[in-house]
């Protein structure tokens, strides 16, 4: 793999998902026994030492627990820590199922740093995305107070969030981790494509080209594994609508670890700018550096509403 970072040397980079926590807070479900790697705590101080050498510069933090006691600890960790500063804003937790939307909103625009939420469906709730009626109150009130949704859906269920996204067309929301397709078996790829296709054409949804590596076979990926994927992502949704995520520390068990994915994302979408399906929007974006620009920094600093 060619390291090719040092062609950024003082670049900010973000890094529109990451996690820290402390597994005495954790849902039961999460890390199950078997994700050695991640049966321990990860702090503030392991993200530093994980981003040093990268050209990352600022972080958002993704919520990991379905509670708002982490909303509150991550806060208080971004702003009395003495390396908290590179948190630069916080997607919380709330419960789309919940009966008092306006006051848990207002709860959560209480926290400047909270910028929006996240509803992990699988695992937790049957058919989220399809139950429309139930959590369209929440979904209206995040709306009205600018906060956006991240939705980390599997393959299957890409035409249910495009469902919501059209139904909500003022509400900014962003695919987690590609929509996740089985890139080790391939064998969701096809209607996988055929919804991200799809979800692509709502103006309102954003693409998070992260987590990418967990998708693939942990012990024996490659950088190519990715291109197919990443590909059809960047030229599904445009330069100006993907973003990057690293989803440390839940990619160390893909064998990797921080610097060597940011790596592997760059080569990708590198890789992938003169491509005959991108020229016209590489050379809209200012060229290579501005379409890279876009895709590792400002494209999430202006969908979260940050600046780093």
């Amino acid at each position: 793999m060619s390291s090719q970072l040092h062609k950024f040397e003082g670049a900010s980079f973000l890094d529109t998902h990451f996690h820290i926590w402390d597994l005495k807070h954790c849902d039961p479900v999460f890390p199950t026994p078997d994700m050695v790697r991640l049966t321990r705590d990860y702090t503030i101080e392991d993200l530093m030492e994980a981003i040093r050498c990268t050209p990352i510069k600022g972080a958002i933090h993704v919520q990991v627990t379905h509670t708002k006691k982490e909303n509150k600890w991550i806060a208080n960790i971004a702003k009395n820590h003495p390396v908290g500063a590179v948190i630069k804003g916080i997607v919380a937790w709330m419960d789309l199922f919940t009966e008092t939307p306006e006051s848990d909103v207002s709860e959560l625009k209480a926290e400047p740093l909270v910028v929006g939420i996240r509803y992990i469906l699988s695992g937790y709730r049957d058919n989220v995305l399809e139950q429309a009626e139930a959590i369209q109150p929440a979904l209206s009130a995040l709306c009205k107070a600018g906060l956006t949704l991240d939705l980390p859906c599997v393959a299957g269920e890409l035409e249910a969030a495009y469902n919501i996204a059209k139904r909500n067309p003022e509400l900014r929301i962003v695919i987690d981790h590609i929509g996740r397709p089985n890139i080790k078996t391939g064998e969701d790829i096809p209607e996988w494509k055929i919804n991200i296709t799809k979800l692509s054409k709502l103006p309102n949804v954003y693409c998070k080209v992260s987590g990418m590596v967990t998708q693939a076979d942990w012990s024996n990926w490659k950088t190519s594994d990715m291109l197919d994927a990443a590909r059809h992502c960047v030229v599904s949704f445009g330069i100006n609508r993907c973003m990057f995520g690293s989803n440390w520390p839940v990619m160390l068990l893909a064998d990797t670890d921080y610097r060597k994915d940011t790596e592997m994302m760059f080569d990708v979408v590198t890789s992938m700018l003169d491509d005959e399906a991108l020229v016209g929007d590489v050379e809209s974006s200012g060229g290579h550096s501005k379409a890279i620009d876009k895709i590792f920094r400002e494209n999430g600093c202006r969908f979260y509403g940050i600046k780093i």
